[in-house]
């Protein structure tokens, strides 16, 4: 089973109001038919029926929440929805069975909903394999791959951002994780020099590289097609500007 998940990152715990989170994730779910009902607000806790961890649910830094019909594991991914909230982690990850049914530009407006309440500097959209830990992918953290040279290339690109991203936090200066078929960038990251100009003038130059589209306190979705994907990945390779990929190999 494949997962459509969205990821963003921020500085860590600044303005991120884990009340409104929950509940726009509580409504989301319900909205597409898969109400969570598991939850836990520590990561050492066990998971509980949602209305026993969430009774005295107030302002916390860590909050997890799956829609499912036995008691899920992130790393198994036998859910249909999950999400988690990990402000000192900075960052927020929200992911749904591919099938499920989603009206039409889900993601896109669910990225607005979530940016009103997680402060947000970076984000991509993604999709990932169950068995491959589609949340855990985003805080840098490999599931469910091999040794083949394939998987370890994969397994060193994900442990990379764990040290780049989650711990380093180079995201907040305008380097990205990798190019996905959805980004959302900020001022720093299009200000970065590639080829003699700036990011953003690359991508403009050629429809090629994607579409831009300004949202609101200058965050940009940059969307870029499944056959330029490639192409644009090793143009910004060889710019330095990927955490996931080193540009000297």
């Amino acid at each position: 089973m494949i997962y459509t998940c969205i990821a963003l990152h921020g500085p860590a715990g600044v303005n991120s109001d884990s009340v409104r989170w929950f509940q726009l994730v509580r409504r989301v779910s319900a909205e597409i038919g898969l109400p969570i009902n598991w939850a836990r607000t520590s990561e050492e806790s066990p998971l509980e029926r949602i209305d026993v961890a969430m009774d005295s649910f107030q302002t916390v830094q860590y909050i997890e929440v799956y829609s499912s019909d036995v008691m899920p594991s992130s790393v198994i991914g036998n859910w249909n929805m999950a999400a988690i909230f990990a402000p000192t982690a900075g960052t927020t990850v929200l992911a749904c069975r591919q099938n499920a049914l989603q009206p039409t530009n889900f993601y896109d407006t669910l990225l607005n909903r979530l940016l009103e309440c997680f402060e947000t500097t970076y984000g991509y959209q993604y999709e990932r394999l169950q068995s491959k830990g589609p949340t855990l992918f985003a805080f840098g953290l490999v599931a469910g791959l091999g040794f083949s040279s394939g998987e370890m290339i994969e397994a060193d690109a994900i442990a990379r951002w764990g040290r780049g991203g989650i711990d380093d936090r180079r995201y907040l200066h305008g380097v990205l994780r990798d190019v996905f078929p959805l980004n959302l960038l900020s001022r720093a990251h299009l200000a970065m020099a590639i080829e003699n100009r700036t990011l953003e003038t690359w991508i403009r130059h050629s429809k090629d590289r994607g579409t831009l589209l300004q949202l609101v306190n200058d965050r940009y979705i940059w969307k870029v097609g499944s056959q330029q994907i490639s192409h644009v990945q090793l143009e910004l390779t060889r710019a330095g500007l990927l955490i996931s990929h080193d540009p000297s190999v």
